[in-house]
């Protein structure tokens, strides 16, 4: 599940020229999705309305995307930092 958009990765592709010059790190990142692809695993994408649920720890989360709402067990939810100005 991710949180950015179509919108998101057009606006990124302004700094395309930059990843090029990083281009093994932007290989591996592109290897890593095709393994992902390739195992099956569903990807979301412009997830919103997120919400993490369980009495003490993870259990569910639950979430939109594409316009349908989502639900999928887990045990371990992930949060990356974000700098806000």
């Amino acid at each position: 599940m991710e949180t950015q958009t179509f919108a998101d990765r057009q606006a990124a592709l302004r700094h395309l020229t930059g990843a090029l010059r990083g281009w093994l790190l932007l290989a591996k990142g592109l290897g890593l999705f095709a393994e992902i692809r390739k195992a099956g695993v569903p990807r979301y994408t412009g997830a919103s309305a997120i919400a993490v649920e369980g009495k003490t720890q993870a259990e569910t989360i639950t979430f939109t995307s594409g316009g349908r709402s989502h639900r999928l067990e887990c045990a371990t939810v992930l949060l990356p930092s974000l700098c806000v100005t």
